[in-house]
């Protein structure tokens, strides 16, 4: 796959990110307790369903913020293969990987025999450029 064109796509991918970040930022305070997003004193007077419903959600909320950084880091690492002239090579057996594949997961770092692998999980050490704020 061109490197500019997957830049492109990876850019538009970190986009979307960014703006369901933001969308799931505007709804719920994540830095917020549950006392201050429930508008309650305290937790006593709250039905116990009521106050595991708002612990679901906020576990839900906080779970799918951790996905959207995981995803972060891997489009700044796949960036930072670009950049190093490495991106498009599986790093398990250093075969080309696909352009369809490529064009359905940009950031991926394996080829299709490898994507599932559990034993290939380790993450390569890259910085994040740039945070969900």
């Amino acid at each position: 796959m061109d490197p500019e064109h997957a830049k492109e796509l990876l850019q538009r991918e970190r986009t979307e990110i960014a703006a369901l970040h933001a969308r799931i930022s505007e709804s719920r305070d994540l830095d917020e307790s549950v006392e201050e997003s429930t508008g309650e004193l305290t937790g006593v007077d709250q039905h116990l369903g009521d106050h595991a419903s708002e612990t679901f959600e906020r576990e839900k909320d906080l779970s799918i913020e951790e996905g959207m950084k995981e995803k972060l880091y891997e489009i700044d690492a796949a960036l930072d293969r670009i950049e190093r002239g490495e991106y498009g090579m599986c790093q398990v057996c250093g075969r080309e990987i696909s352009d369809e594949r490529l064009e359905a997961v940009p950031a991926t770092r394996f080829c299709i025999d490898h994507a599932d692998r559990p034993d290939v999980d380790e993450r390569p050490d890259v910085e994040i450029t740039q945070e969900l704020d």
